[in-house]
Parts: structure tokens; C-alpha cells; sequence
């Protein structure tokens, strides 16, 4: 969330799978209003000894 300017981690999770082609998670949270907040994401994967990563982040959004 977005305070005095700059974005700080309101909330975080992780989420973890073994042996699977596919993991995907919907959450719900309760925010404060008046407030901006963004999503960062990391992603990763592994077969053996290779592995990709990635990161996204969305544009804030002001929660009314």
C-alpha cells in the first residue's frame, strides 16, 4: 500500500507446490479505503536442474 508517497508490503503470502503443471490461488483481503495499493508477484519453476523465474507488479489502484 501507498504511504507518504511510497509503496511499502501490506500483506504477504506464499504459495508452494511440488510435482504440478498447474497452481493457482484466489484470495480476498480487507484493505483500509483512501488507500493505494499494488500487486507484486513472484513466480518460479523448476524441472530438474533448470530453472525460470519471473516477477510482475500491477498499477495502483486507490480502494474507495
Amino acid at each position: 500500500r501507498k504511504v507518504n508517497g511510497s509503496y511499502s508490503t501490506y500483506k504477504s503470502w506464499r504459495y508452494e507446490a511440488s510435482n504440478v503443471t498447474n497452481l493457482a490461488k484466489g484470495l480476498r483481503v480487507a484493505v483500509p479505503s483512501g488507500t493505494y495499493y499494488r500487486v507484486r508477484g513472484y513466480h518460479a519453476a523448476s524441472n530438474g536442474g533448470l530453472k525460470e523465474s519471473t516477477t510482475t507488479l500491477t498499477q495502483g489502484i486507490k480502494v474507495k
